[in-house]
């Protein structure tokens, strides 16, 4: 049986690019005033595609604003999702743009009485593909590093703007739980499958598929 989360059924990780560190916007916060303040993001790259991962504690029960370049990213509209949390048992909640007028929010998780229980938020961080695009691709719903380039090959959209489509790699016969969202508020999670077979996968998102519910672990 495969094992979720962070492998394919190969047994090959699904890691990022980049590894873990603490972002720039933490530092920052750490000092106004002097607090703790943990923030870490670890980073993907499919084509010319950057997809970040965000590991929040620490923060103040109001939470945090950082800019996009604090986090690690330069292009100019990005989608976020808390991906999971200790806070609630939801999955892929809170969509929500990111850009220059809109900040990346965090929320508050502070620490507690006993420092070994730690509240924490894992978001993932997908870019617009283009200004044109009307879907955004969150990558592999069931996996802790959705969208790593050790699974997916090619991601690009349609000229029509309406349709995305995705090749990557896996085990025959493997099911690929892809995410995706249409690309305005609330950004809620729309759900395709791709079987892999002779090692690849391929499939095409489009904007007016229907919603099939909130995605599984």
């Amino acid at each position: 049986m495969c094992t979720k989360l962070i492998f394919k059924c190969t047994g090959e990780l699904l890691r990022p690019d980049e590894q873990l560190i603490l972002v720039d916007g933490a530092l920052r916060l750490s000092f106004e005033p002097m607090r703790e303040i943990n923030v870490w993001a670890a980073f993907s790259t499919i084509g010319p595609h950057r997809f970040g991962y965000v590991l929040s504690t620490y923060l103040p029960p109001e939470g945090v604003r950082l800019g996009a370049a604090e986090v690690g990213f330069a292009v100019p509209s990005l989608v976020a999702w808390d991906r999971q949390s200790s806070l609630d048992g939801l999955l892929w909640s809170r969509g929500r743009l990111v850009d220059e007028l809109h900040p990346l929010e965090l929320r508050g998780c502070p620490g507690g009485a006993n420092p070994r229980e730690k509240a924490w938020v894992y978001t993932i961080v997908a870019p617009r593909l283009s200004a044109a695009c009307a879907l955004v691709f969150a990558g592999e719903l069931d996996k802790t590093v959705a969208a790593s380039s050790v699974r997916f090959d090619e991601i690009s959209c349609a000229s029509t703007g309406d349709a995305i489509t995705v090749r990557g790699r896996g085990f025959d016969a493997e099911v690929v739980t892809l995410g995706f969202a249409r690309a305005s508020p609330p950004f809620s999670i729309l759900t395709e499958t791709a079987v892999v077979r002779n090692g690849r996968f391929s499939a095409t998102l489009r904007a007016d598929r229907e919603e099939r519910g909130r995605p599984a672990m």
